[in-house]
C-alpha cells in the first residue's frame, strides 16, 4: 500500500469503523470530527504545497499539529 492509499486507508477506518461502529456517536458527531479533518488537511496541503489528493503520513507531523504561537 503506497503512502497516499496508507492516509485514506486509515481515514476511512477512523469514520467509518470506529467513530461510527466503536463509540457509536452520531452522525452530527460524525461530520463535525469530518469536517475539522478537512481543514487540517486544507492547512496541511497549503504548507507543503502540494494538492489534498497527493497529503501522505509523511506530510502530518507534530509541528504541523502544535503551532508555536
Amino acid at each position: 500500500m503506497n503512502k497516499q492509499n496508507e492516509l485514506m486507508h486509515y481515514t476511512q477506518m477512523f469514520f467509518g469503523d470506529y467513530l461510527a461502529t466503536q463509540k457509536g456517536l452520531s452522525v452530527n458527531t460524525t461530520k463535525t470530527y469530518r469536517d475539522s479533518l478537512k481543514l487540517f488537511l486544507k492547512f496541511i496541503a497549503i504548507k507543503e504545497k502540494k494538492p489534498i489528493a497527493k497529503i501522505t503520513l509523511n506530510d502530518l507531523d507534530v509541528e504541523s499539529v502544535i503551532l508555536p504561537f
